[in-house]
């Protein structure tokens, strides 16, 4: 199978492994990242190889390669990340990575049961 080298000029999302599905969609056709319309996202291909800069993705051969200008996204293997947390202790750590921006969290939750005691 064919495959393509996504390079990034800043740091691939850390979130990002092999497995999972590459996406692009055209940000001028929808004038921003509002991706509403499903119809227009474009399935790249599975994630094979992920760098510091860059990710391979096998591609399929009648798929357009995705432009600069393009938003690319990726989401996971539902098999392999459908788990809770596990465990007595959860600590998380929120970070706006923009200084410039100010951050909008919409909402944040917890799913937990007790299963011992």
């Amino acid at each position: 199978m064919p495959t393509i080298t996504l390079n990034f000029s800043g740091v691939v999302q850390s979130s990002v492994q092999i497995n999972d599905i590459a996406y692009y969609v055209d940000t001028s056709q929808l004038g921003g990242f509002d991706t509403g319309d499903s119809s227009n996202i474009v399935r790249i291909g599975s994630v094979i190889s992920v760098g510091v800069n860059n990710i391979v993705c096998n591609i399929d051969s009648s798929t357009a390669p995705p432009s600069t200008s393009d938003f690319i996204m990726f989401s996971k293997d539902n098999s392999a990340n459908m788990s809770s947390l596990l465990g007595y202790f959860a600590k998380i750590k929120l970070v706006n990575d923009d200084p410039n921006e100010a951050g909008e969290l919409f909402s944040v939750s917890a799913n937990y049961f007790e299963s011992s005691k």
